[in-house]
């Protein structure tokens, strides 16, 4: 009897201990599921680049300017909605200041936005630089248009060597940073929102000319902008 009884007694506390793990476990599932969940569904942003963006235009005529150097951001399949997405651009040189680029990608200052939604499984185009003539570039900033003198006087000595612009919000001449040819440019995209983790991206674009024959328009040089990474956008601490 008191060897069937030690093993009773081994028994029931057996089935305590059970019990007890079973309510410690329910009690970490009741504190933390909720965390590990919404961990495994935080929206996951990644960056990526083209290797290089080309842009045509006839000197002295006014293009839309369009097209131009950017990045690509996804959000991962299975992820919640990333909510008011910001991506800011700084000039790693001196004086620049932090600014958003503009996401809307509408050149003109009524359109375009700060800020976007991008759904799990989803991947936006966000331009960093627009390129085309002065006068194009700064005719989509103004209501009025601009001529060809008045960009002229509006760049002084930028002018005849810039066809790129941070494409920034909001979209207006008197917020614009021309970006030279044939210079190196180094800038910082900062990646944030309400939901995603800030993150930076470091990497370095030149936008270079070159002429090109175009028997379309007798008379006038067809000149090719072209903008390249040459170090892509990468993540920095």
């Amino acid at each position: 009897m008191p060897l069937a009884r030690d093993w009773v007694d081994y028994a029931n506390l057996g089935i305590a201990a059970f019990a007890a793990i079973g309510t410690f476990a329910a009690v970490l599932v009741a504190l933390f599921g909720d965390r590990l969940r919404a961990r495994r569904s935080r929206p996951l942003l990644t960056i990526s680049s083209p290797e290089l963006t080309r842009s045509f235009f006839v000197e002295g005529e006014r293009e839309d300017g369009d097209a131009g150097l950017y990045v690509e951001i996804a959000n991962a399949p299975g992820r919640d909605t990333a909510r008011d997405v910001e991506v800011y651009v700084t000039m790693t040189h001196a004086d620049a200041l932090a600014s958003n680029l503009n996401l809307g990608g509408v050149m003109d200052g009524t359109g375009g936005s700060a800020t976007m939604q991008l759904p799990a499984g989803h991947r936006r185009r966000v331009y960093v630089c627009n390129l085309g003539t002065p006068e194009g570039l700064l005719h989509k900033r103004t209501p009025s248009g601009v001529t060809t003198r008045g960009a002229r006087e509006l760049l002084g000595p930028l002018a005849g060597i810039t066809h790129a612009a941070l494409s920034l919000w909001p979209a207006r001449r008197d917020v614009m940073h021309w970006v030279a040819d044939d210079a190196p440019m180094e800038v910082e995209l900062i990646v944030t929102g309400a939901n995603v983790p800030t993150e930076r991206h470091r990497g370095t674009f030149v936008v270079t000319i070159e002429d090109v024959p175009d028997d379309r328009h007798p008379g006038l040089a067809l000149v090719m902008a072209v903008a390249t990474w040459t170090a892509p956008p990468r993540p920095v601490a």
